[in-house]
């Protein structure tokens, strides 16, 4: 029922007036949508070991990636990531078995960043800027890449945790919009 609902929505999100499209993230819920379906359908029926355990699976994940240029079909992009998640899930697997000693650090800022999701697009709209573009054609090197790589992801990091203690200062929001 809902992969019908996403497939004919799919169709209508075209026909929507930009400005529409773009406050209810309506493009990025449609692209997004079978992956939250996914994930929803392998915690349901608590699917991770399976998956994961599965090394058929895993090789097929990895040859789908390495030949992701012939996937360039309708919805063939959906195979493709969803072999990428595969293959990265179960890396995150085998890092969080070996007991690595950054793992738990990981995992807490992962726990933690949930909220962020909520907001994610007005974020995205923040950072989006051709700013950059100039200065990184005329000054580009490994270090400046990196710092303009991992500033961001450490901005999103802490703005996440300070919203997490925000919202979770709100009974109101816990309540209707995470049904705590």
């Amino acid at each position: 029922m809902l992969f019908v609902a996403w497939f004919v929505s799919t169709r209508f999100v075209g026909m929507m007036p930009e400005t529409v499209s773009n406050i209810l993230s309506a493009e990025l819920v449609v692209k997004y949508f079978p992956y939250f379906l996914m994930g929803n359908f392998v915690k349901r029926y608590q699917l991770h070991d399976k998956l994961l355990g599965n090394h058929i699976l895993l090789y097929l994940s990895v040859l789908i990636w390495m030949c992701s240029s012939f996937f360039t079909f309708n919805y063939g992009e959906y195979i493709v990531s969803s072999a990428e998640i595969m293959v990265i899930m179960k890396i995150c697997k085998t890092m969080d078995d070996s007991n690595l000693k950054g793992n738990k650090i990981l995992i807490n800022i992962g726990q933690n960043t949930l909220y962020i999701y909520v907001f994610h697009y007005f974020a995205l709209e923040f950072m989006i800027t051709s700013y950059f573009h100039n200065f990184l054609a005329n000054y580009s090197c490994l270090y400046i890449d990196f710092i303009l790589a991992a500033l961001p992801a450490f901005g999103a990091v802490c703005f996440s945790l300070a919203l997490k203690w925000f919202i979770e200062q709100d009974k109101f929001i816990m309540k209707y919009v995470f049904g705590k």
